[in-house]
């Protein structure tokens, strides 16, 4: 890895709330270098960290990244240039390491995509380059401590990224296991090129370790240079306590050594894609029934539909289609029937499975889309006149002989291109529907809908907006499933809307007006968790700026699957990004759900519309 990005702070202050812990520091990050931040407790080192990592705000100055302030870049742009490894990390119960470190591919994943080959080979890599390769199948809770750093690193190597920071990877380690972890981390970085950033509070190991140091007193920086310069120009004397004599020693017991060899890597046309054979036949176990289990027995049409991935046909692709057919089913739903010749290898993964569809304006052609495999990024380059709108949908129904496709869409006044389209679309008008093809993956990263193989009940609720991916879980599901369906809609005759299940109680009311929004669902909700969940031991869930960021949780493994073999109660709650921080605040805090059984998803902001 060739590093190739600078990072430095301006005038920074941040805190907690109003309370300022670091104040207006300017840092400039030696790039390819290990730099460690030291200090005396309390003195803001955690905080410098987590705001440079983006995960405390900014009060004022800035954090930035190649010159550019990084809270106005991308989270995916960041995560790919930018790793981090937090104090005290917490896996999910049971998870194997194979399965943790692959989340570190998270940032790499596109829309539609499953996994894939570089993300095995990443992986595979990782694990070797760290020493963990051989406990890949094991679990993450039977592990040493010292092991469980190296997988923590392992996930944060197979993010790739050319920057990585850790908050006291060493603590609570064991003198052995400290010097494990360093050695490894300069190794990395003699090896890689990977600019390191961390905390730690033994100067005497900082001394040793660090290319660089940044001596904080009070939130602010006292000195800055190499270690002999810091450590004798009297940054001891300001705060920084150490029985260093300043120098960058030998290390206690680190040699530079080659990481050990990834196995080699052979092709296999398996649903996941190519990859590593060696590390598959480590990583194997038995495991809970997978996710297809949950459909009832495949038609010989939808079993064609799910035909392994091949290298010469995508798994996702724009399709130009026509109107072929409107029809109004309720007040407020309007389906739309696409047809074309196009169309004949659309795939249909299942369940809430997301598609985009982009409308033609007054001004803006469907052809002004970029439509290659870069092309959200092209997108996004755009001025905003010319970016052709687009908005999420779910297939409803294919009909793969016919060329034809339905898409139900929430009939509304006219707030902006998408309903605008809706309201005065002919049949005969064009648009493109990014989907997947027949060629997807037996995991489709645009299903958020993944239920443990063994759930006792289902809840599915949400507003309006989320109503056609319900219908379509419902139509889905197997007959002996059960649950609750709750549904706030804007009229009482869209209650006709939703598929009947025999499995199911349906609880589905209309709002009186806007004042009202959100109260039937928020009540009925609680009201079916209380039924459903036994009370649990709440915890705390990060505050999410729904403003500013979109609310989008779904529990799942790196490669797509259920977080979770088995649970009581799995809960599906989309709609309204406000109503779902509720409930979402609700079920795990309040109520104690697991959320590793919960996917909250904030479809639409009022006041903002989404994409």
């Amino acid at each position: 890895m060739t590093p190739a990005h600078t990072l430095r702070t301006e005038g920074l202050v941040s805190g907690y709330g109003r309370t300022t812990i670091v104040d207006g520091v300017d840092l400039q990050i030696p790039t390819g270098k290990v730099s460690v931040i030291v200090g005396a407790n309390a003195c803001g080192k955690s905080t410098l960290l987590k705001t440079i990592a983006r995960l405390l705000p900014t009060q004022s100055g800035a954090v930035l990244l190649d010159g550019q302030a990084i809270d106005r870049l991308p989270t995916k742009d960041l995560a790919r240039t930018l790793g981090l490894l937090p104090q005290q990390p917490v896996a999910p119960e049971g998870i194997a390491v194979a399965d943790l470190v692959g989340r570190g591919r998270h940032p790499h994943q596109k829309m539609f995509r499953s996994w894939s080959a570089d993300d095995d080979r990443a992986v595979t890599e990782a694990l070797a380059a760290t020493g963990v390769l051989d406990l890949a199948d094991r679990a993450v809770d039977e592990l040493s401590g010292g092991q469980r750093q190296r997988v923590w690193i392992a996930m944060a190597l197979a993010q790739q990224t050319d920057i990585l920071l850790l908050d006291e990877p060493t603590t609570f380690l064991d003198v052995s296991h400290q010097i494990e972890v360093l050695d490894l981390l300069t190794d990395l970085n003699a090896q890689r090129g990977t600019t390191i950033v961390m905390v730690l509070h033994d100067i005497n190991l900082a001394a040793r370790y660090a290319d660089h140091l940044f001596a904080l007193r009070a939130g602010r920086l006292v000195a800055s240079g190499a270690p002999r310069d810091v450590v004798t120009s009297g940054a001891r004397a300001r705060g920084v306590r150490s029985g260093c004599a300043g120098d960058r020693r030998p290390r206690l017991r680190h040699t530079a050594r080659a990481p050990p060899r990834a196995p080699p890597c052979a092709s296999s046309r398996n649903r996941r894609g190519s990859g590593c054979r060696q590390l598959r036949r480590r990583v194997a176990r038995p495991r809970a029934r997978p996710l297809d289990d949950w459909r009832e027995p495949m038609t010989t049409e939808q079993a064609t539909a799910t035909e392994p991935t091949t290298a010469d046909r995508p798994q996702s692709r724009f399709f130009r289609a026509r109107v072929t057919a409107i029809t109004d089913l309720t007040p407020s739903f309007r389906r739309f029937t696409f047809g074309g010749e196009d169309l004949a290898d659309y795939g249909d993964p299942g369940f809430d499975q997301r598609i985009k569809i982009v409308f033609p304006t007054s001004d803006i052609s469907i052809d002004d889309m970029p439509t290659a495999d870069d092309w959200w990024d092209r997108w996004r380059a755009l001025d905003d006149a010319e970016r052709p709108p687009f908005r999420t949908y779910t297939t409803r129904a294919v009909r793969r002989a016919a060329c034809e496709v339905d898409v139900d869409m929430v009939a509304h006044d006219v707030l902006g291109p998408a309903s605008e389209w809706i309201a005065r679309a002919e049949v005969g008008d064009e648009v493109l529907i990014f989907a997947p093809t027949t060629a997807h993956a037996a995991v489709s990263y645009g299903i958020d809908f993944v239920p443990p193989a063994r759930t006792d009940d289902v809840l599915l609720a949400g507003d309006e907006t989320a109503a056609p991916a319900i219908a379509v879980i419902l139509e889905q599901l197997p007959r002996t499933a059960r649950g609750v369906v709750v549904l706030e809609t804007p009229d009482p005759a869209d209650a006709a809307y939703l598929p009947e299940h025999p499995g199911f109680v349906y609880r589905v009311a209309a709002r009186r007006d806007d004042a009202d929004r959100h109260r039937h669902l928020i009540a009925a909700v609680t009201e079916a968790a209380a039924t459903l969940a036994p009370a649990g031991r709440g915890s705390e869930v990060e505050e999410i700026d729904i403003d500013a960021d979109i609310l989008w949780e779904v529990p799942r493994t790196a490669k797509g699957g259920a977080a979770l073999k088995s649970a009581a109660l799995y809960a599906w709650l989309a709609g309204e990004a406000g109503a779902i921080k509720t409930l979402r605040r609700h079920l795990v805090t309040e109520r104690g759900v697991d959320r590793r059984a919960v996917a909250f998803m904030g479809y639409w902001r009022l006041g903002r519309a989404e994409v």
